[in-house]
């Protein structure tokens, strides 16, 4: 908007397109504008009778949606106000627009709304209408069982719009029909067998879908997505269809993500589920799958991410089946029951992308060589719990971007090397170095820790002053130890962010300080007395912190 010359023709603007051979203006593209406050009833931009696409997307508009945006009944073919930060109800004025192709309502905001009645008579009345979103709008209707919809409709997105009743079967029968998402509503039943044809992108996820799959959402021959997390599905995945190997390289050539995860799934895993020659994001995480996987028919060349955690697969697999993959981000594998011992430098340095890594209670053992070079500098999250790990690797030594790092329930050993708490920086907010053998701590680096669990170690020592400086803390877990002495002073400054604190089977000495002889966080007593060796900072409920010392 800044830069539009007002002395100049307002067809050369930016944003501004107009019919050449009547000079209307019949196209306002103002999105990511920085416009600021109201559009008021008397605005010029309802004097453009012939404008047939508007766009105010991204922008930080105030208030309602002017009903006067019904003037451009006769010739608005495209409309598009997402994001905008509009509230209160959408204007019943919005049904007038009978050419619309376009409608993109979209609010990030939640406070749009839209009257049941009018969201029905959009469709009764928009008849060519190609593009609907009105993701985040409410509606809070009970879907009808029958709604008159354009039969060239291609995207639909009534995601997060607090829809209720069956999900229903006659938006399933839209041939055009490229992108559906209904997802973050409370819709049951179950998907319908039938073949949308074109059929790009569809996201069902958070909801009360039930049943079981149906076939055809894996032979989709234009299928890109499918979510489908967070529902009640049951049974197998199918195996039916798939006598013949070759119909899944023909059909889902172009599927890029699968995530069928927090379902009830079970049953064992298709060998076909690990071809997708195009497949980047697969989620099967929190089913109840079981049985060997095959993990001998991996071809997916093109994975990123692969979450199989929290299931009840096993299996013996090694390092070497997933060492091909060299485009992985992120592996989870935690929760099953493999066996297999991994030797960790040789996947890490294979597996240059990875940023993620998750082998907590999988059965799979963890090794490491420990040598010197450092690799994958860009982790975000690692976990390694009841791996039988002995040592602490060298390999973490570069990972200053973590944020998460679970070492529990191993057999890690003796001091802690130096440069540990450099790991992260400030950015690291959970530690979960529990239930191992660990003797001494370095002083730790880690300003933004929130959970620090160190509980059920072997750790000497008086209390480690470093972790004073973690201001932001709200864990802390040392039970079960060998530290000893009075606590230092300085663990005064913590005492007003720690919401939970455990010190017990230890042998300190003295009272814990306060700098403010309250502690409001803490669920709670707010002084005690920890001279003898046992647990005596068992917490309360916050709403009992005063019941005594």
């Amino acid at each position: 908007m800044m830069s539009w010359n007002t002395s100049t023709d307002c067809c050369n603007w930016n944003g501004v397109t107009c019919d050449y051979s009547t000079g209307d203006v019949v196209g306002l593209d103002v999105s990511c504008g920085m416009l600021k406050g109201t559009i008021h009833p008397n605005s010029s931009l309802f004097n453009l009778p012939h404008l047939q696409r508007l766009n105010l997307a991204y922008n930080n508009l105030t208030e309602q949606i002017p009903r006067e945006i019904g003037r451009f009944s006769n010739s608005l073919t495209h409309l598009n106000l997402s994001n905008c930060l509009f509230s209160g109800q959408v204007p019943s004025d919005i049904t007038l627009l009978h050419k619309l192709v376009s409608l993109d309502l979209t609010s990030y905001s939640y406070d749009l709304k839209l009257r049941p009645l009018d969201f029905i008579n959009l469709f009764h009345n928009v008849t060519n209408l190609e593009q609907l979103s009105l993701e985040n709008v409410e509606i809070s209707s009970v879907l009808p069982t029958s709604l008159n919809t354009s039969s060239s409709l291609k995207l639909l997105n009534l995601a997060q719009t607090q829809l209720q009743g069956k999900l229903p079967h006659y938006i399933f029968n839209l041939h055009s029909l490229e992108t559906l998402d209904l997802s973050g509503n409370t819709l049951p039943g179950d998907i319908p067998s039938v073949n949308l044809t074109h059929l790009t992108y569809m996201r069902l996820s958070y909801n009360s879908l039930n049943g079981t799959l149906p076939s055809w959402l894996f032979t989709s021959p234009s299928l890109e997505y499918l979510n489908l997390r967070n529902n009640m599905f049951s049974g197998n995945v199918p195996f039916e269809s798939f006598a013949l190997p070759s119909l899944i390289s023909v059909n889902l050539t172009h599927l890029t993500s699968l995530d069928l995860s927090s379902n009830k799934l079970n049953g064992t895993l298709p060998s076909w589920l690990f071809t997708f020659p195009s497949l980047e994001y697969l989620n099967l995480r929190n089913n109840m799958f079981s049985g060997n996987v095959p993990f001998e028919s991996f071809a997916l060349p093109s994975l990123k991410e692969l979450d199989l955690r929290s299931n009840q697969l096993a299996g013996h697999t090694g390092v070497q089946t997933f060492r091909k993959l060299t485009n992985l981000t992120a592996l989870g594998l935690s929760y099953n029951n493999f066996s297999g011992e991994w030797e960790l430098d040789t996947l890490l340095s294979s597996l240059t992308n990875l940023e993620s890594l998750d082998l907590s209670y999988s059965g799979l053992s963890v090794t490491t060589k420990n040598a010197n070079h450092y690799v994958n500098p860009a982790f975000e999250h690692l976990g390694l719990a009841s791996c039988k790990l002995k040592v602490f690797p060298n390999s973490f030594r570069a990972m200053k971007q973590l944020w998460y790092l679970d070492l529990s329930s191993n057999e890690i050993h003796g001091q802690i090397p130096h440069w540990v708490g450099e790991i992260g920086g400030n950015k690291l907010f959970y530690v979960n170095l529990s239930h191992n053998l660990i003797t001494r701590l370095p002083q730790f680096q880690w300003y933004g820790l929130l959970d620090l669990y160190l509980q059920s170690n072997l750790i000497e020592g008086p209390f480690p002053t470093s972790i004073c400086n973690m201001t932001t803390l709200k864990f802390l877990d040392m039970f079960n130890n060998r530290f000893g002495g009075l606590i230092s002073q300085c663990f005064g400054k913590l005492t007003s962010s720690l919401r939970m604190i455990d010190l017990g089977n230890n042998s300190f000495q003295g009272s814990i300080p306060s700098s403010n002889n309250d502690c409001e966080s803490l669920e709670g007593t707010t002084s005690v007395n920890i001279t003898r060796a046992s647990s005596l900072f068992n917490l309360l409920p916050i709403s009992d912190k005063n019941t005594g010392n």
